[in-house]
């Protein structure tokens, strides 16, 4: 695959990981305001994991009742991992209801946007 053609499924990746992340995020619930979905691939595996805001709360994305959506943002950003030739490397995506969306990517620190409610933390990535 030429340089081009690799960046143009890069970017049709990019567009289709935001606006299914948005929508999936209205299924769950249509009072979100922010969402960030944290996508990991590393050694040991790859993984994600993923918060919605709505008022002033914080939800973890129960991964395993929306099985078929988390399914397809993993086989996306397995793929997206893949065109980037990494084989390491954390990616954050963050969305708002108003349809703006951005990612990060950290491609040395793994451990960066950590989503997580454990040790007194409020499931928004560490850092965000």
């Amino acid at each position: 695959m030429d340089d081009v053609s690799k960046r143009d499924e890069e970017t049709k990746l990019v567009i289709e990981l935001g606006k299914s992340f948005m929508q999936q995020m209205s299924q769950v619930e249509p009072n979100w305001n922010k969402a960030y979905f944290r996508f990991v691939a590393q050694d040991i595996g790859n993984g994600c994991n993923a918060s919605y805001v709505h008022g002033s709360e914080v939800e973890l994305l129960d991964l395993r009742e929306n099985e078929s959506f988390v399914d397809e943002m993993m086989e996306q950003s397995n793929r997206l991992a893949e065109l980037s030739g990494k084989k390491k490397f954390v990616m954050l995506l963050s969305v708002n209801s108003d349809a703006n969306y951005k990612f990060h990517f950290d491609y040395e620190d793994l451990e960066r946007w950590k989503i997580t409610k454990q040790d007194g933390r409020t499931g928004i990535p560490a850092g965000m």
